[in-house]
């Protein structure tokens, strides 16, 4: 706020014939060309640096699913909650691909079957998870496995491999997810929609909020002791 005070009255003591070139580092200074266009006409420039162009999935996403249940993706039939959920979340604009146990699962039922393609597929019963399960953390380790699904089988996590960039767009995706979720599993499992781009999204929004609010006090401060100084708001201006 100090820096943007020192700024504005820089700026409102010089010429209004002079075109302000302002940059998008910090943020906030695009307000002083949106004021003194408004209030005195003047001309500016906003360049804009982004640092994060668009790269096919180097933006990660976590979609937790816990059923809150012991062995609950141990059925078939959830696993296959967990597919079809996927088919969604891949129709997604910005979602490259969608990672989670049961491609595993079907990746390890393929390799054990001589690399057959009728074996590309969820096992039907139980016991065949079980089976698979023991081949997967053989093949693959432990570490693998506890990515995507916890030790008791009560809780999965579905890995989205994202190239948006943009944090009022993740937020955007992160609603339309959670309504789809509301919508279509609200009885079957609760749900928490995470990782680090969400959280630093979230964390740019409540700061932007702030930031306007903080900015509205500046101006309305910087007003009055404008006008005070010169008893007219016109001249303040």
């Amino acid at each position: 706020i100090t820096y943007f005070i020192s700024t504005f009255v820089h700026v409102l003591f010089r010429s209004r014939k002079q075109i302000l070139l302002i940059v998008s580092n910090p943020p906030y200074l695009s307000f002083l060309g949106f004021i003194f266009s408004l209030i005195r006409k003047q001309k500016f420039i906003y360049l804009v640096h982004d640092i994060y162009p668009d790269m096919a999935g180097s933006f990660p996403i976590n979609v937790l699913l816990d059923s809150q249940h012991e062995g609950y993706f141990e059925d078939p039939e959830n696993i296959v909650k967990i597919s079809r959920l996927q088919v969604f979340l891949n129709s997604l604009e910005g979602v490259d691909k969608s990672i989670s146990f049961a491609d595993y699962l079907k990746l390890v039922n393929y390799a054990t079957n001589q690399n057959k393609k009728r074996y590309y597929k969820l096992p039907e019963e139980s016991f065949e998870i079980r089976m698979l399960v023991n081949k997967y953390t053989s093949m693959l380790g432990e570490d693998m496995l506890g990515r995507f699904m916890n030790g008791d089988f009560s809780r999965a996590n579905i890995l989205l491999r994202t190239h948006i960039s943009n944090s009022s767009d993740l937020l955007n995706i992160k609603k339309e997810i959670r309504a789809h979720l509301q919508q279509h599993y609200a009885r079957d499992f609760n749900f928490h929609i995470t990782g680090v781009v969400i959280l630093i999204s979230q964390s740019i929004n409540m700061i932007t909020k702030s930031q306007i609010k903080s900015l509205s006090i500046t101006f309305a401060i910087v007003f009055i002791i404008m006008l005070l100084l010169f008893i007219s708001s016109k001249v303040s201006l």
